[in-house]
């Protein structure tokens, strides 16, 4: 039987549609779970959900953010999407109606990034406070403040058993935390520019994959 890592070197890339709407900087997208949807978040302030096969610009949202939408990410079921911003907010939204079902206040600067746990019972958000925060996605409630980066936190995943959280910062330094207590388990260093652009948890892999913006290495942290 062929691989799916067979199947993926056969797919000849091509540029499948191109979604307009924005008039602003594109700063983050997601794909929803069964594929159909795209949601793009933007420095026009605004998020927009697309078709994936027409490219259609669907229902809008009511109100997005008061500023620069900067991470946008779809619940387990395709149901909700979580989004951050620069106007210091996380938001729940319903995909349906488009409405906001939550608005969560803590930090005290912009919002970088957020990420879902697997069942999406937990948020994760870094932000320019150089804090990360741990929030139920029920109560909208503020579960742990990490504290021990420098500098602004620039990305952040949640390890497949949700039991761990690697974040990257401006710091030049990935640290992996223990969600229970909140401790810093590693600090990791070695990228050699200022931002830690992506971190992506593997289901299937007992590790986090890191890529920084010097633009040279991709990174591999075991845990």
């Amino acid at each position: 039987m062929e691989t799916r890592r067979a199947k993926r070197r056969k797919y000849d890339e091509k540029l499948c549609q191109i979604f307009k709407g924005h008039t602003g900087t594109v700063k983050c997208v997601a794909l929803s779970p069964d594929g159909t949807k795209i949601v793009s978040g933007s420095n026009d302030w605004s998020m927009r959900i697309y078709n994936v096969a027409t490219g259609e610009y669907l229902k809008p949202f009511k109100m997005a953010h008061f500023n620069s939408v900067t991470s946008v990410v779809f619940n387990h079921d395709g149901t909700k999407i979580v989004s951050g911003s620069w106007d210091k907010t996380i938001r729940i939204w319903d995909v349906a109606s488009r409405k906001t079902l939550q608005i969560l206040d803590g930090h005290s600067d912009g919002v970088n990034c957020v990420a879902l746990n697997h069942d999406s019972t937990r948020i994760v958000s870094g932000s320019w406070d150089k804090t990360i925060r741990v929030w139920d996605a029920t109560t909208g409630e503020t579960l742990q403040t990490l504290l021990g980066h420098t500098d602004n936190v620039a990305s952040v995943a949640f390890s497949h058993d949700g039991t761990r959280i690697v974040s990257g910062s401006h710091d030049n330094s990935i640290r992996i935390w223990d969600v229970a207590t909140g401790e810093t388990l590693q600090t990791l260093q070695g990228h050699s520019n200022w931002e830690l652009c992506s971190i992506q948890s593997r289901r299937y892999e007992n590790c986090f994959w890191v890529m920084g913006q010097d633009y040279k290495d991709m990174g591999c942290c075991y845990r």
